[in-house]
């Protein structure tokens, strides 16, 4: 424990007037008193520890007989009248005041005496603590409002540190607040408040990491636990991403969502993008074309392919062949048709090099007939003859 001319720093003040012996002296503290206490803590000759300039020494420096004036011994008159002009409380301008009789000195020592005392209230004084969340949540053109917390040991106020137009505090009865902030644009800020007691003292700034949202165009929700890769994000300032509605996307929900982004409709149909606005209203999303010609839509929206052929024979003459997505028509053998027409027509053999006939040749419909001259009916046919083809045997008469 720390003892000696000071007191002893136990907490305890009944025991601070005690002799090196380590008796307690218990009689009334008068200032004559406690400069006899003090005296006889006073270093001797052989006990001093200062370095003494040559020719200098111990007692050239202590005034052992020395006894200064105590205000307890001065006359009552000349006390009562300067505690009137001091004050009651004032000892070291009453003390001046009765034992110079200058009144200007008694009024300097007044004033060292206030500014002494102020010093000693700002050394013990706390500095006042602030606290709130750690994290702020804004959107975009709405008032948000959070709580702060402060403590001190005296009196303090709010105090938005940089004057920002978008942040104000509102001191409650309780000594906490609320913190108000409304912000229009999304360029990144800082908001910082402190507290400020009644000798100055300021508490270590709080600042919160601000999230900000967009407001999502109003086409969503703001995902405050979600944030965007954004190249202005800052270690206190962040942006929220948005959960955007079933027909809006972009990081602001900006843009129309595009129904045919999925391929919902089936092959053969073209997708059409439905504007958001109206798909808010209908509920549907994009608009399906209908399947080409020759195809029929099923009941669950795919194109299948009409068999033409199955009605009235795809209006073929002869033969009616079904393709994908169409027909084609086509003749039996003996027939054909002319590049601009599906009507089959006979094929005249005999009028070109297709027939196998020798001599004679007789068409008919879808084929043809050889013969021979009177006289050359053995003569055997050269190939093998077509369908429907039959040797026939002409006589020629000559008539007279």
């Amino acid at each position: 424990m720390t003892s000696g001319l000071m007191g002893n720093f136990d907490d305890n003040s009944t025991n601070d007037l005690q002799l090196k012996n380590g008796t307690i002296l218990h009689h009334e503290k008068t200032e004559r008193h406690i400069f006899e206490f003090g005296m006889t803590w006073a270093v001797e000759a052989n006990q001093s520890a200062f370095w003494y300039p040559r020719g200098k020494g111990y007692f050239d420096y202590s005034h052992l007989n020395y006894t200064p004036k105590f205000l307890e011994d001065a006359d009552k008159g000349k006390v009562t009248s300067a505690q009137q002009f001091c004050g009651s409380e004032e000892e070291e301008c009453i003390f001046d005041l009765v034992f110079t009789g200058n009144e200007t000195i008694a009024n300097h020592t007044k004033h060292l005496g206030k500014v002494s005392r102020e010093r000693d209230k700002t050394l013990v004084n706390h500095a006042p603590n602030i606290s709130g969340p750690k994290k702020i949540n804004i959107t975009a053109n709405t008032t948000s409002t959070y709580w702060l917390y402060a403590s001190d040991d005296g009196t303090f106020t709010y105090k938005v540190l940089d004057g920002h137009p978008y942040a104000n505090t509102t001191m409650q009865a309780n000594g906490d607040a609320i913190l108000t902030l409304f912000l229009k644009e999304n360029n990144p800020v800082n908001i910082t408040v402190t507290v400020v007691d009644n000798f100055g003292e300021q508490a270590t700034p709080y600042q919160p990491t601000i999230v900000f949202c967009s407001n999502c165009s109003r086409r969503g929700t703001c995902d405050f636990g979600d944030y965007l890769d954004d190249d202005r994000t800052t270690y206190t300032f962040k942006y929220a991403s948005c959960k955007c509605g079933p027909y809006w996307d972009g990081p602001d929900c900006e843009f129309d969502k595009d129904g045919c982004a999925t391929h919902p409709c089936s092959p053969l149909r073209n997708c059409t993008d439905i504007p958001a606005d109206i798909h808010l209203i209908s509920g549907i999303g994009y608009n399906c074309s209908e399947c080409p010609k020759g195809f029929i839509s099923t009941n669950d929206g795919r194109c299948e392919d009409i068999n033409e052929c199955n009605a009235n024979n795809g209006v073929c003459s002869q033969i009616c062949n079904n393709t994908y997505g169409s027909y084609t028509c086509s003749c039996f053998q003996g027939f054909q048709k002319p590049d601009d027409s599906d009507i089959c027509q006979d094929i005249n053999e005999c009028a070109n090099t297709v027939n196998e006939c020798d001599q004679m040749c007789n068409n008919t419909i879808g084929g043809y007939n050889c013969g021979c001259y009177i006289g050359h009916g053995d003569v055997k046919q050269r190939g093998i003859l077509p369908r429907n083809v039959t040797i026939l045997t002409v006589v020629i008469q000559q008539v007279a």
